[in-house]
């Protein structure tokens, strides 16, 4: 099952718990403020900006592996910057939508939390232990 955040992965790349935990804390607050500077260049209707800003957060988000959510940003970032009507503000408000129940949710579940939980049960027993809001998940389609 693909998860996203991918805690192995984020592991593997910055090499210790607290190295990963600080990383995605900080990817977290960087993201949130680069949130609002997007929604600023919408409303300013500045595409160049806003296309910059949302190129941004995808890079920040691949560190934590592969997800539908960085996949729906990525076309969202090629029509807008082919001016296509796909990128209109609507989809892209939505977009930042999902990525802030993202952000919520690394919020409440901390890394080291998350690393814990996979050290101490297998994928069988996940479902049933952890809470909700920590386990890793895939963001939904729905949403967009």
């Amino acid at each position: 099952m693909n998860r996203y955040p991918d805690p192995h992965l984020i592991l593997d790349i910055f090499g210790t718990r607290q190295a990963a935990a600080a990383a995605v804390t900080l990817l977290v607050d960087v993201t949130r403020a680069d949130l609002v500077e997007l929604r600023r260049c919408l409303r300013l209707t500045d595409r160049a900006a806003a296309a910059n800003r949302l190129h941004r957060m995808l890079g920040g988000l691949a560190a934590l592996g592969r997800s539908p959510l960085i996949d729906d940003g990525r076309t969202l970032l090629a029509a807008l910057r082919a001016e296509d009507d796909k990128a209109e503000p609507a989809a892209i408000l939505g977009f930042a939508a999902r990525l802030d129940a993202l952000l919520e949710r690394l919020d409440t579940c901390p890394v080291g939390e998350a690393f814990a939980a996979i050290d101490a049960i297998d994928d069988r027993k996940r479902d049933a232990i952890l809470p909700r809001t920590c386990q890793p998940a895939v963001p939904d389609h729905a949403a967009a």
